[in-house]
């Protein structure tokens, strides 16, 4: 694939992700140059063909605020709360600048509070100590 600056990468792609597209390219058909995705007619899926599908899939179930790029920023944050590694995150995403990947994480009170009693360097300092002294 290549980026939006025209930049080529390799991306991996999980296990179920190939099974899909196994089970999407023997539904489909068609040759083996062809391309991946493709409208009713079998030319190539435009950009906004793709876009205006996945809104109009979305808002079918229910889902309102929908966007293609939401599907990254989504992906990002899962990564973070899983406790992936930022630095491969931002290969994953192709940012040039680790900034650009900051910027698409959210981050919640509850994604502060959670580890934060085994993290914290006062509790590990006082495990065993239940008393202060001061």
């Amino acid at each position: 694939t290549t980026t939006k600056n025209k930049k080529q990468t390799l991306l991996p792609l999980g296990a179920s992700l190939v099974c899909v597209l196994e089970e999407y390219l023997k539904y489909r058909g068609g040759a083996e140059n062809d391309f991946l995705f493709c409208n009713a007619t079998g030319s190539q899926f435009t950009t906004s063909g793709m876009i205006s599908a996945i809104k109009g899939y979305n808002q079918k179930r229910g889902v309102n605020k929908t966007s293609v790029h939401m599907f990254r920023h989504t992906f990002a944050t899962k990564w973070v709360r899983q406790n992936g590694d930022i630095v491969k995150l931002q290969h994953i995403l192709c940012h040039s600048d680790i900034k650009t990947t900051q910027k698409y994480l959210s981050v919640t009170l509850n994604d502060l509070q959670q580890d934060y009693q085994q993290m914290n360097p006062l509790e590990n300092m006082l495990s065993g100590n239940k008393q202060i002294r001061l």
